[in-house]
């Protein structure tokens, strides 16, 4: 049994063959979904669509909506509140923001550089600087490659020949 004012994320659920939350439960909680077209279609919203428990009407709000303050978010401390999450790349990218500025202000973490391996044959950084040297074209087909600063490894890594 789910306690009163309990809060789940359910992340795992992101194509039509994954289900982490029992429909009945989903009906009985407050949901929010990231986007409820998408969480109808792939979602654990879905599941309980196909199960007749809940319809997209049911649906409390999406994030954007809470974060917005256009919908209230928990409304109460009993309220079982449900994130059912998707996965949408603009939020991965906020968050990862958000994170990224809260571990630099609280000097929390280890920093990490890495390589971002062009099309062109080129290696970057983020911020633009040439890569480590012996960097080379990636064998993918203009996908780029990233990798962890480590000469060696990135040299080895990747052919000096490339096939593309």
């Amino acid at each position: 049994m789910v306690q009163p004012g309990t809060f789940i994320a359910a992340v795992g659920a992101d194509n039509e063959n994954k289900q982490e939350i029992d429909p009945r439960l989903l009906a009985e909680s407050t949901l929010v979904t990231d986007l409820t077209a998408q969480a109808a279609t792939i979602g654990d919203l879905h599941h309980a669509i196909i199960a007749g428990t809940m319809s997209r009407d049911d649906v409390h709000a999406e994030l954007g909506e809470v974060v917005a303050g256009r919908k209230p978010g928990r409304r109460d401390a009993h309220e079982i509140t449900i994130f059912d999450s998707t996965g949408t790349g603009l939020q991965d990218v906020a968050a990862a923001i958000a994170v990224y500025r809260r571990a630099t202000k609280e000097k929390a973490g280890q920093a990490l550089r890495y390589e971002i391996h062009l099309g062109n044959g080129a290696a970057r950084t983020p911020l633009g600087q040439a890569a480590a040297p012996g960097c080379r074209r990636a064998p993918s087909a203009g996908i780029p490659r990233i990798a962890r600063h480590d000469r060696r490894r990135v040299a080895n890594a990747i052919p000096k020949k490339s096939p593309v």
